[in-house]
């Protein structure tokens, strides 16, 4: 690892759908989404349910731009909609609403 004069990461856990969404994201995308003015400075990893930012920890302000860019995340998950759960009435699982249909009177099926 290099050391944190130079480099600094984080990483959160988040669920594996919302990892497999970001992962068919291209790098502009992201950057445009998430890293935004960071871009040159930072950079995002994926794992199974993980994600990690890196930054360049130049004048000391790489845990800025993590915490930055990790709100960034967390407003593209509400946005997205992938922060709201419901429970499906056959199965009783919970789902994002776009992972099923629901009807106007607000009943959820998964199609499981």
């Amino acid at each position: 690892d290099p050391p944190s004069d130079f480099f600094v990461q984080q990483s959160k856990s988040l669920s594996s759908r919302v990892v497999k969404k970001l992962i068919k994201k291209t790098q502009s995308e992201i950057n445009d989404m998430i890293l935004e003015r960071f871009a040159p400075h930072a950079f995002v990893e994926f794992s199974n349910n993980e994600i990690i930012i890196c930054a360049s920890n130049q004048s000391r302000s790489g845990d800025q731009i993590i915490y930055q860019v990790f709100e960034k995340l967390s407003f593209w998950i509400k946005q997205e909609g992938h922060d709201k759960f419901v429970d499906c009435d056959c199965c009783f699982d919970s789902f994002n609403l776009d992972e099923g249909l629901a009807c106007r009177k607000g009943h959820f099926y998964c199609g499981g």
